[in-house]
Parts: structure tokens; sequence; C-alpha cells
């Protein structure tokens, strides 16, 4: 069992760990989207010009397709709420009315509403792997077991 003296952390080294892992799994939930998009390409068909991937795949690619939107509003809808809050903020120095250097804490609905774009991606992921994996086991796993 770990010593739980050598664990203390600040907040501040906890927020830093929430941090990086919420970070480190946008980057891979990013991958995997591209990657299933990737996957859904290889049962491409294409006849008379004209490609088409298989019907029960368009559900999956729908999903992956919204993960990769959400991933790019999380960051578009962030940096407009800190640049706004950032700006009320500033107006607020300029008043007189807090110090420049004044800890200052954010409404919580403000990372709330990333958090919610953050989790709706890494959902959307999910459920287009869910409906991945149920393809390519019918497509390959079932065959074999009957």
């Amino acid at each position: 069992m770990a010593d739980q003296e050598t664990n203390k952390k600040t907040i501040d080294d906890y927020k830093k760990d929430y941090e990086y892992f919420t970070g480190k799994a946008s980057e891979i939930n990013r991958s995997l989207a591209l990657g299933g998009i990737a996957i859904i390409w290889i049962f491409k068909t294409t006849s008379n010009n004209v490609t088409s991937i298989p019907d029960i795949l368009i559900l999956p690619l729908i999903w992956l397709v919204v993960a990769l939107g959400l991933d790019l509003l999380q960051y578009i809808v962030g940096g407009i709420i800190w640049w706004i809050y950032y700006k009320f903020k500033e107006s607020e120095v300029k008043k007189g009315k807090i110090l420049a250097d004044a800890d200052i804490k954010a409404p919580s609905i403000l990372p709330g509403i990333i958090h919610l774009i953050y989790w709706s991606k890494l959902t959307s992921t999910i459920i287009a792997y869910y409906f991945l994996f149920a393809f390519l086991y019918s497509k390959f796993i079932e065959p074999v077991s009957s």
C-alpha cells in the first residue's frame, strides 16, 4: 500500500493532474474518432464511380463526425468564454473594483459549459465505437462461431 504521506498534494497539483488527464483523453478521443472513420473507410465500396459505405456504418460515422465537431466546439466555446470573462475582469481592474493580482474565482457555470461539451464528445465516440464493434463482431466473429 502506498504511503499516504508521500501521496499528499496541493489543490493546484490535483488541478494539474485533472488538466493533464482530460487533455490526454481529448487527444486520444480525437485519434479514436479519426481512426474510426478510417476503419469505416476500409469497408467502402465503389461501383460505377460511386463510392458508398455499408448502411450499418452510417450511424457510427455520424457519431464520429459529431465527436470531432464537439472537439472543435469545446475549444471555440472555451476560448470565447474565457476571453469574455477576462475582458469583464479587465474592465473591473481598470475601474478599480478589483486588484490586478487578486485571486478571482470564476462562476462554476463557465467551466461547466466546457465540461458538458467535453463529456458529450467522449460519449459520442463511445457510442460510435459501440456500433462499430457491433459491426465488426457481426462481420468477423459471428460468422466464425456459426
